[in-house]
């Protein structure tokens, strides 16, 4: 009957099978990695449960798996450490998942509502997690515009995504020539935010590593995602694209290189 109507609305006879909800996924946090298996009951609540799990579920469960290890790295702590930490940065300690940024193939995962499965994720997907730090985030000035400025990047991976197409018509040359004009729209400002940031803590009696810590991680994520970009383009074996692209990576590497000199002086200022 619903084939015979839609025939006569004018939609094609074949219809096209609603994409098989995820049995788990891959969470990444920082330096950490974890399967995140599902079950029926995961989404029994859900609106559609027969879509499997949703992105707010997953939002939860992440701020439950972040939160447990911080709780365990700040017991690992010295107490004396721990008490000035609180007093000086207190922590709001209410659980908070939209603090939770997920985001999956370069593009964040916004409608809680949404299952997983109607997202474009599949079994065995990595999940890049992003947490937003109360405490952090509520200190003056250049944290909050960090998370900013990361959000808005994330937001513009779908406009690369939708000229994916295009790219891949352009030759080696602007392809690589791309990749650094993209690098100097999205990633220089933040460089830039980062060594305003690192001059202002060096200059402060008691320098707040943590968030120098925070932004030098979205950093090299984003450096290395582009290093990463360049080794992907064939040169077709033209000595001269060769060269510029090698050219290319020596100049996005020494980005890196910087960010990762100034969190070592900043460390070594900690420790005097």
């Amino acid at each position: 009957m619903f084939r015979k109507l839609a025939s006569n609305l004018g939609f094609s006879k074949e219809f096209t099978p609603l994409p098989t909800p995820p049995k788990s996924i891959i969470i990444s946090y920082g330096k950490n990695a974890f399967n995140l298996a599902f079950d029926a009951e995961d989404s029994k609540d859900e609106k559609r449960p027969e879509r499997g799990p949703t992105v707010g579920f997953v939002r939860k469960k992440v701020l439950e798996i972040v939160e447990s290890l911080e709780q365990g790295k700040q017991a690992s702590d010295k107490k004396s450490e721990n008490a000035t930490q609180e007093k000086d940065h207190p922590i709001d300690k209410k659980s908070d998942s939209s603090r939770v940024i997920l985001v999956h193939r370069g593009r964040k995962l916004t409608d809680d509502d949404s299952p997983l499965a109607d997202r474009g994720v599949e079994t065995g997907d990595k999940i890049l997690v992003l947490l937003a730090k109360i405490g952090a985030y509520n200190q003056p000035g250049i944290s909050l515009k960090e998370l900013k400025s990361r959000q808005k990047y994330l937001e513009k991976q779908e406009i690369i995504r939708a000229e994916k197409s295009r790219t891949a018509a352009l030759g080696p040359r602007d392809k690589i020539q791309k990749i650094l004009d993209d690098f100097e729209r999205d990633i220089k400002p933040l460089y830039t935010t980062y060594l305003t940031e690192v001059t202002k803590q060096k200059e402060a009696e008691v320098p707040n590593l943590d968030i120098i810590k925070e932004q030098h991680k979205v950093l090299e994520e984003l450096i290395l995602q582009r290093l990463f970009k360049f080794d992907e383009i064939d040169t077709m074996g033209d000595p001269e694209i060769r060269k510029f692209r090698k050219d290319s990576i020596n100049e996005v590497q020494e980005y890196h290189n910087n960010i990762d000199r100034l969190m070592n002086e900043l460390k070594a200022k900690t420790k005097l």
